[in-house]
C-alpha cells in the first residue's frame, strides 16, 4: 500500500508544469525607474506613468521614482507631466529605467486680466475697450481726458467750454441718477478722482470697463463705468531721453 505522501507528490508534480506554463504565458514584470529634470537633474515628483495599451499606470513619488508591474505586452511606458514635453520610453527586456523630461513652452491664447483673476479673451463677457496709444500720441492734446475723445466708442468726452484747458467730462454709461456720473479712474492701481494730470506720453495703456459687470470688481464706485491707466515704467540698461514737443 502506497501513503498518502505519495499521491500528494504524484498530485503536485501533474501541477506544477500547468502552474509554469500559466506563469510564462502571463509574463508579468515589474519594472522601477526614476524621472528628473533635465536641466538640472532634480527628481520630479508626481509625473503619470502610463503602459501604452493596457492603461496600467502610477506616478512618481516625492523623490521621483516608481514601480509599476506591466504584463507580457506591455513595452511602451508613456510619462507625462504639467509643464514637461510628454515622453515614450521602450522598456522591451529592461527592469530599471531613468527617464529625464524637458519643459516646454506652450502658447496660450490671449489673456485679459480682471480683478478676480484671468480669462481668455474670447471668453470675456464685459465690454472692455483698449485704447491705442500710439494713436492717442500722434494728437496734440493737452490732457488724456481730452485725448480720449472719439477713441473709445460708448465714452463721451465733453469740455465745459472752448478755452485752452477748460474742465472736461467723461461719461462711460451715461447720466446717472445718484450722486454724480464720473468714471471711476484707476492709474497704477490707485483710485483718483481725475486724470488731469497725467501726461500721454507717459501712459503705457489705457482700458475702459464700460459694462456694469465692473461693479463686481470695485464695487459700487464702478457703477459709472472705469478707466484703468498703466503709465510707463523704467527698465535697467542705459539711460535714455525721449523728448516730444509740439508748437502752435
Amino acid at each position: 500500500m502506497r501513503g498518502k505522501g505519495f499521491y500528494l507528490a504524484v498530485l503536485l508534480a501533474l501541477l506544477l508544469p500547468p502552474l509554469c506554463l500559466m506563469a510564462q504565458q502571463t509574463g508579468e514584470r515589474t519594472i522601477v525607474g526614476s524621472v528628473v529634470d533635465a536641466a538640472t537633474n532634480e527628481a520630479l515628483q508626481g509625473v503619470t506613468v502610463l503602459a501604452k495599451g493596457s492603461g496600467a499606470g502610477t506616478t512618481t513619488d516625492a523623490n521621483g521614482n516608481f514601480s509599476l508591474r506591466l504584463a507580457r505586452t506591455d513595452n511602451v511606458l508613456l510619462f507625462s507631466y504639467v509643464g514637461y514635453a510628454p515622453q515614450s520610453v521602450n522598456v522591451a527586456g529592461k527592469q530599471n529605467i531613468t527617464v529625464t523630461m524637458s519643459e516646454t513652452a506652450n502658447a496660450v491664447g490671449e489673456v485679459v486680466v480682471v480683478g478676480y483673476g484671468t480669462q481668455k479673451k474670447k471668453d470675456v463677457t464685459g465690454a472692455i475697450s483698449v485704447v491705442d496709444m500710439k494713436e492717442v500720441n500722434k494728437l496734440s492734446a493737452s490732457t488724456l481726458a481730452h485725448a480720449l475723445q472719439g477713441q473709445v466708442a460708448g465714452v463721451d468726452v465733453t469740455s465745459f467750454s472752448g478755452a485752452p484747458g477748460s474742465g472736461i467730462t467723461v461719461r462711460v454709461r451715461g447720466i446717472g441718477t445718484l450722486n454724480d456720473s464720473d468714471p471711476l479712474f484707476v492709474v497704477d492701481g490707485m483710485m483718483v478722482g481725475d486724470i488731469n494730470f497725467l501726461n500721454t506720453n507717459d501712459i503705457e495703456s489705457v482700458q475702459v470697463l464700460k459694462d456694469a459687470s465692473a461693479t463686481a470688481i470695485y464695487g459700487a464706485r464702478g457703477a459709472n463705468g472705469v478707466v484703468i491707466i498703466t503709465t510707463k515704467r523704467g527698465s535697467q540698461g542705459k539711460a535714455t531721453i525721449n523728448l516730444s514737443a509740439y508748437y502752435g
